[in-house]
């Protein structure tokens, strides 16, 4: 599915970009879950980046470095990520526990061949295309000039 697989290589290049690491990964993954299931409609792209600069915010007390690269790279992100990111703090409203538990289950099915325990990330990227483009739907119907009345 190219449009999964388009998907899988962004959320790839903002890890990288991003510099995260597997707890700040795991974090990631939470706040998008969370933010999926409250009906996130704004772009895609936005919204990955968003929410991955969201999970180094809050976990780690010094991204100054990180900031004046991505600054750099796109001038005007600092403000727009922390307008995002203060806009939506309740996606990471998520205890220790949570992200313990993402992570044993992402770090699974790295370590485990058994099939029990694989996790396919093509259907979690699925997922998230499935659950963004129903929302984008769900939003433009809601529009006044696609009412009837």
């Amino acid at each position: 599915m190219k449009t999964g697989q388009t998907l899988f290589n962004k959320l790839l290049d903002v890890y990288i970009e991003m510099k995260m690491n597997e707890f700040e990964f795991s974090l990631w993954v939470l706040i998008m879950e969370k933010a999926l299931t409250d009906n996130a409609s704004e772009p895609m792209e936005k919204f990955i980046k968003y929410s991955a600069y969201a999970a180094k915010t809050f976990t780690n007390k010094d991204i100054r470095l990180l900031d004046v690269e991505l600054e750099g790279r796109c001038p005007g992100f600092y403000a727009k990520a922390q307008r995002w990111v203060k806009l939506h703090m309740e996606y990471a409203l998520i205890t220790p526990q949570e992200i313990n538990r993402k992570y044993n289950e992402l770090s699974l099915s790295i370590l485990c061949k058994n099939e029990d325990y694989y996790i396919n990330y093509g259907k979690i990227v699925e997922e998230l295309v499935n659950n963004w483009i129903k929302n984008k739907e769900s939003a433009q119907s809601l529009k006044p000039e696609n009412i009837d009345i």
